[in-house]
């Protein structure tokens, strides 16, 4: 029986959970389902010398369907959620997204506009009068002290490197690596308590989509098999808070601000190509 869960925005997944509990924004977690848990085996696409099965799929047993759908008891009426990340946009990585996403086929949601991205920490729902949210919330004052700590840090420009492939359960994903990454995460999410919204395991990832059906990992790996990865490299020199409207689970993100080069700060509600 195909199960399907709830989920506000989701680019990794958490497995154990009640289909009736909406499992919102386990994108911007980067949390892993605790099935996938465990130290990481590169994904290596047939041509680079690898199978390119995901080592982690091979303790989860069938993948979990993603609604489509507005989430309202979670943002009730905060338009807009907010979420750290890197960019990593470039026609190289758009390429590999988009190279999976043909592979995977109808066992992915049809639409996913996101534009490729390396979620650092998800902030929470911008708060608005009257909105009565049961999601998390991320006032302006705690986004400004984010802001200064990630400048204070004084993380020079580095690389993101994306090869591979893995899965969550409801989300497959290129593998991001870059060891600033998660020196930025701890960093963003010192105050937040460690709840299921804010779990303590970090998994870089670029998501390629939603699963639309649940079923057997194995077909996952069958429709993956051979698929080619070019190692890419991608070099951050800013960390950008961005902004999607909460309605859609798969739209695309705006800058609501950025850290330059990691030592000043610009803002300003900037679109992002």
């Amino acid at each position: 029986m195909s199960r399907t869960v709830a989920i506000e925005d989701s680019d990794a997944g958490r497995e154990g959970r009640p289909s009736s509990i909406p499992a919102h924004n386990n994108a911007y977690f980067g949390v892993a389902a605790p099935m996938l848990q465990q130290p990481r085996d590169r994904h290596r696409c047939a041509g680079e010398g690898g199978s390119g099965r995901a080592q982690g799929a091979r303790n989860v047993e069938h993948t979990v369907a993603i609604e489509d759908r507005d989430f309202v008891d979670w943002h009730g009426g905060c338009r807009h959620a907010l979420v750290w990340v890197t960019d990593v946009d470039t026609p190289e990585v758009r390429e590999a997204v988009a190279a999976m996403r043909a592979r995977l086929g109808d066992l992915l949601l049809p639409r996913y506009e996101r534009q490729p991205h390396v979620t650092v920490a998800f902030g929470g729902l911008a708060p608005e009068p009257g909105a009565t949210p049961t999601g998390v919330l991320y006032p302006p004052d705690l986004a400004d002290l984010h802001a200064a700590r990630v400048r204070d840090l004084g993380v020079a420009p580095f690389t993101v490197r994306i090869s591979g492939w893995d899965t969550f359960t409801t989300t497959p994903y290129l593998v991001a690596e870059a060891p600033q990454l998660a020196l930025l995460h701890e960093a963003l999410i010192r105050e937040r308590p460690r709840t299921a919204d804010f779990a303590p395991t970090y998994v870089t990832h670029v998501t390629t989509g939603h699963y639309a059906v649940s079923v057997p990992v194995e077909d996952v790996r069958r429709r993956l098999e051979g698929f080619q990865c070019p190692d890419l490299e991608v070099r951050v020199d800013h960390l950008t808070l961005a902004s999607y409207e909460t309605h859609d689970i798969a739209g695309r993100l705006s800058v609501a601000r950025i850290v330059e080069h990691f030592d000043r700060l610009s803002t300003g509600p900037v679109e992002t190509p």
